[in-house]
């Protein structure tokens, strides 16, 4: 078998993803037939990996395409394609560490393969090294300027860094290139939301579902605008729609239990967290969710528990260093509640959430100006950041009232009357 022949195999394995990637099944059944046909004649190695493609679009049995990869690689140890198509496998299960192991073997033997730095900068991200992830697409664009893919991931971890224009301009970027790039439409939605621009996302969610209506990351997605605009059983109904077509989607199992726990059924919500974190126990954002339930459930221990599991895995997530705060302060711990509240700033100087909760442990501790400093830097941020504008008011009030002489204990009941917010 010659390296033009392999070629050709590979050829149709981008054709085969491409064809189903669209929605496109007849045709890419098809076409893995014809594929499962021509390899028999070209060793063993890639005959298996196309029964392992049979195993998964046809009869959805991951593992069995999995234990048929590592057939194929055990035939042909050095190769980067297989290798490759492994860690892709590793990936979509949430077993980040086994994928970057197999694209990095793959680079060892390639290091020119764009394709694998791509995808290692993808399982980087997911972990939350999202420096790391963007210097991997950095290189593979370096390589292939035209990657539409890696100029589009590229927009996913500038997203998660807060950097939502420069996203949204990659985005543009890759679509650029591929109109039809759903991917990007999904992604640019995405970024669109985090700066609260939720009927510009679910338009963006909705053109990428037009040209994929199987895309589950686009049904999870216009769920999760749906829920920002509080709309909870339509983004269940759209979370349910997703795990119809995938059922091991454990972000639509996480949003889902996130949903439940936004109607008030923080016991159902852990279940689907729990279902979440047995298909992917690296999911931090899981692990933090599941600890704003305990959370809300009063038990603050078990919760702290959580989040410091989010935190070891992704010691950059700010929003679990904002909830460990918040359930110190629930447990009088004020002080570290503000040190943890300040860890998160740290990270994301605009997080309004951490700013409010700052400013109700400092006013906790009596500190009213220091309070409204805090608030008025959120409100400053979110000019539509209600909840920060009425804590204002309630550390006014308590300035009125420790200013007329009340005595200290009049004042410690005035203290006790007035609504303290803690904002999960």
């Amino acid at each position: 078998m010659t390296e033009k022949d392999i070629e050709k195999l590979r050829y149709l394995s981008r054709e085969i993803d491409d064809l189903y990637v669209k929605g496109k099944n007849r045709e890419g059944k098809e076409k893995l037939l014809e594929a499962l046909e021509i390899s028999k004649d070209y060793g063993e190695a890639y005959h298996q990996f196309f029964q392992g493609e049979k195993a998964g679009y046809f009869e959805k049995d991951f593992e069995q395409q999995g234990a048929l990869l590592d057939k194929a690689i055990e035939l042909r140890p050095d190769d980067p394609f297989l290798l490759r198509q492994r860690g892709g496998s590793f990936s979509r299960k949430g077993h980040e560490d086994k994928a970057i192991d197999h694209y990095s073997k793959a680079l060892t033997i390639n290091p020119d393969d764009y394709d694998s730095l791509r995808q290692k900068g993808v399982s980087l991200s997911k972990k939350g090294h999202e420096d790391e992830a963007i210097d991997h697409y950095d290189k593979a664009l370096a390589i292939n300027p035209d990657d539409y893919d890696s100029l589009r991931d590229k927009g996913v971890s500038l997203s998660k860094k807060g950097l939502f224009d420069e996203a949204i301009d990659h985005y543009d970027k890759a679509l650029a290139i591929n109109p039809e790039d759903y991917d990007s439409l999904r992604q640019k939605g995405v970024s669109l939301s985090e700066k609260g621009l939720e009927d510009e996302a679910i338009d963006h969610y909705s053109k990428a579902l037009t040209i994929n209506p199987d895309d589950y990351d686009s049904l999870r997605q216009k769920g999760v605008s749906l829920s920002k605009k509080g709309l909870e059983d339509e983004a269940i109904d759209h979370y349910d729609k997703a795990l119809a077509i995938n059922p091991d989607d454990y972000n639509s199992l996480r949003q889902k239990g996130v949903s439940l726990s936004r109607k008030g059924h923080e016991d159902k919500a852990i279940e689907y967290y729990d279902k979440a974190l047995a298909i992917s126990p690296d999911d931090y954002h899981s692990l933090r969710v599941k600890g704003v339930s305990l959370s809300k459930k009063g038990l603050e221990d078990e919760a702290i528990e959580y989040f410091d599991k989010a935190l070891a895995i992704n010691p950059d997530d700010y929003r679990s260093l904002r909830q460990k705060g918040v359930s110190l302060s629930k447990k009088s711990h004020e002080d570290e509640a503000i040190e943890y509240y300040d860890k998160a700033l740290a990270i994301n100087p605009d997080d309004c959430r951490s700013l409010r909760n700052k400013g109700t442990s400092l006013l906790k501790k009596g500190y009213e100006e220091e309070a409204i400093e805090c608030y008025n830097k959120a409100f400053t941020i979110n000019p539509d950041d209600y909840d920060s504008l009425r804590q204002i008011g309630v550390s006014l009030s308590r300035k009125n009232v420790t200013g007329h002489g009340v005595n200290r204990y009049q004042s410690e009941k005035m203290r006790e009357s007035f609504q303290i917010v803690h904002f999960l």
